[in-house]
């Protein structure tokens, strides 16, 4: 089961804002849990010595290649992974898909979290329209707590030169773009985008 508490209080320090979620009728009124789910929102508390990535050494997820997940500064105290999560990554967590327990370990305080604003469209979007818009609305101040990293020119060239070289498509070839301008590794369930380098491919 996802450790969602401890998830909160790295990321915000109470749980308040989770909890809204997870009481969110669909159609926006309150009352019974919305399909985001209040499944995916709690759990039991673990210590920190319970948590992938709490600790000297973080415990690879499974269904990660061996190597992927890299320690660029072994024993640092705070943030030493810099990750962009694609928006695959974002809806699977929040709908505590099949693999959300897997995208759960890249909560952990040893992992700096990026954000393009294309993903922000992206998830807001699928969430919206499967959810309501009161969901989409708390879901997008989630997303919002990590650096949102905006499309400057400079990326939007490189994403064109990215979907020459790669054969992406628009909105892949901007996050992975975006990662690249920012020495971040993308974290995806992506098919299109598990072959390049820097991408940790979650499956």
């Amino acid at each position: 089961m996802i450790d969602h508490g401890l998830v909160r209080s790295v990321w915000y320090g109470h749980d308040d804002d989770f909890n809204k979620i997870s009481n969110c009728d669909p159609q926006g009124g309150a009352g019974e849990a919305s399909p985001v789910s209040s499944a995916a929102f709690t759990g039991h508390r673990k210590g920190w010595s319970d948590y992938a990535g709490a600790g000297i050494a973080a415990q690879k997820p499974e269904g990660i290649a061996e190597g992927d997940v890299q320690d660029r500064h072994p024993g640092k105290a705070g943030p030493d992974v810099k990750i962009l999560m694609d928006s695959s990554g974002w809806i699977e967590f929040f709908t505590e898909g099949p693999l959300a327990e897997r995208y759960a370990a890249y909560f952990s305080p040893r992992h700096d979290r990026i954000i393009p604003t294309i993903v922000l469209y992206e998830v807001y979007k699928k969430i919206k329209r499967e959810r309501g818009e009161e969901t989409a609305l708390l879901v997008s101040g989630q997303l919002s707590a990590s650096h949102v990293v905006q499309l400057t020119e400079s990326i939007a060239y490189l994403a064109a030169d990215m979907s020459l070289l790669y054969g992406l498509a628009m909105a892949d070839a901007i996050v992975y773009a975006t990662a690249r301008d920012q020495d971040a590794q993308v974290v995806t369930g992506d098919a299109d985008l598990k072959d390049l380098p820097g991408v940790i491919y979650v499956k």
